[in-house]
């Protein structure tokens, strides 16, 4: 997610309404962990789980943000390497910059326990599409009918 903490904040309490209304578990894996602001939230909660991100630096700044949680491991890897599963699987702002993101969605649908969740944060209304859009590296937005639909092929619905 953009470092617009703002926003980030209201993304975290979203969260924190789906961990109660729909009893969200551990283990976690945070996909496209960045600075490691969704693992540090859940961290706090008491969870255990890993944060990964293909980036070398996000991985650096994760795990100076999440030092003291001994209970999550930060690795940099690509999704396509993951082999574990999870309770709840989280993704902030990370499927729009995915350019084949149908394969994406079924390699993760693999990754989620059964009845487990995906927790999953995209910018919607492709009619508001600009130029910033481009400049942070992003494919789509979604309407909530096409990313239903993408879901529903992965069988993640």
């Amino acid at each position: 997610m953009a470092n617009f903490q703002p926003l980030n904040n209201s993304a975290l309490y979203i969260l924190g309404k789906l961990i109660k209304q729909y009893e969200l578990k551990p283990p976690f894996l945070d996909i496209g962990c960045g600075n490691g602001y969704v693992s540090n939230f859940l961290g706090h909660k008491g969870w255990n789980g890993k944060a990964i991100d293909f980036s070398k630096e996000a991985i650096k700044l994760a795990k100076k943000k999440l030092i003291s949680f001994k209970k999550i491991k930060i690795e940099q890897r690509n999704i396509t390497t993951e082999k574990g599963q999870y309770k709840t699987v989280l993704m902030f702002d990370l499927l729009e910059h995915i350019q084949n993101d149908q394969v994406f969605l079924n390699k993760i649908s693999r990754l989620i326990l059964p009845k487990g969740f995906l927790v999953i944060a995209v910018p919607s209304n492709p009619k508001e599409w600009r130029w910033d859009d481009e400049f942070y590296g992003h494919y789509r937005r979604y309407t909530k009918k096409a990313l239903i639909k993408k879901l529903e092929i992965s069988k993640l619905k």
